[in-house]
């Protein structure tokens, strides 16, 4: 069975434009219900300015003074309850204010308890339309904020201030770590230059390589006439002189460096059916 005492959700069934025209027909009741509570107040609080010599075209000033005090006080809990602030300085200008107007209102009432009650209603229905009023323009103000669109939650992609300072400090822990390996390997990066010009100022100094005057090589190259035959004169010249270079190799065969050295790479390697037979060529001749 159904509750009956369910309340439905504001939104459920209720339109943008009803829900404004509810929420108008409502701040115009408690403006008039707030305009009788300050016409009664009125008139006390200006009989009481006139009796204690205020003069008569200022009286009105008093009653607004007093009354105003009451709606400072009012908007000012609304703005803090936005604000998500402390309203007990807001709410003591209210109530005090309130008590200033039911005293002056009592004094002016006639000495019965009837007296007594229709001058306490005036202030008290005046503060309590007023704060009625302005709860109604706080759900207002909260409805409005709830249905704009949310702002890119940018916070979340950011670190925690916490982790912020975490990472911070391992990252400076690990370049504290790391800075005496980069400062030694600084020199040397410094001295690798310096090596490398004493190298070249030794190639510089050293004297030309000769030809080798123990086999034409040369002369033995320009007669191969497949790779084989190369790689296999290079490998003879390697079972004379292991520590055979690139370098000197080219002086011999007067070729380039690059090409001496492959084939040098080549004549280390183990040789092939096709080489074999090459250098066994070489050999008979």
């Amino acid at each position: 069975m159904p509750d009956p005492y369910r309340i439905a959700p504001a939104a459920a069934g209720r339109t943008r434009l009803t829900r404004v025209l509810v929420t108008a027909v409502f701040l115009a009741a408690v403006a008039a219900f707030e305009s009788v509570g300050f016409r009664l107040s009125y008139e006390a609080l200006h009989r009481v300015a006139v009796d204690n010599a205020v003069p008569e075209h200022s009286a009105w000033m008093f009653p607004v003074l007093v009354d105003g005090g009451i709606v400072l006080g009012s908007v000012g809990v609304v703005r803090a309850l936005a604000g998500k602030r402390s309203t007990r300085p807001y709410w003591t200008v209210t109530v005090a204010f309130t008590l200033v107007s039911w005293g002056f209102n009592v004094s002016n009432a006639p000495d019965t308890a009837g007296g007594w009650a229709v001058a306490t209603v005036a202030p008290l229905a005046q503060m309590v339309a007023l704060e009625m009023g302005m709860q109604e323009l706080r759900a207002l103000l909260l409805q409005s904020e709830a249905a704009a669109p949310p702002a890119p939650a940018l916070a979340e992609a950011a670190p925690a201030p916490a982790e912020a300072t975490a990472a911070a400090q391992d990252s400076t822990r690990q370049q504290s770590e790391q800075q005496p390996d980069g400062e030694a390997q600084q020199p040397e990066q410094q001295d690798k230059p310096a090596d490398d010009d004493a190298q070249q100022r030794q190639q510089r100094q050293r004297p030309p390589l000769q030809p080798d005057t123990s086999r034409r090589w040369a002369e033995l190259y320009e007669e191969c006439s497949t790779e084989e035959a190369r790689i296999a004169l290079t490998r003879e010249a390697l079972s004379d002189r292991p520590k055979l270079t690139a370098p000197q190799w080219a002086v011999d065969i007067g070729k380039g460096e690059t090409r001496a050295r492959d084939l040098l790479r080549a004549a280390r390697k183990p040789p092939t059916d096709a080489e074999s037979q090459a250098q066994l060529e070489l050999l008979s001749a």
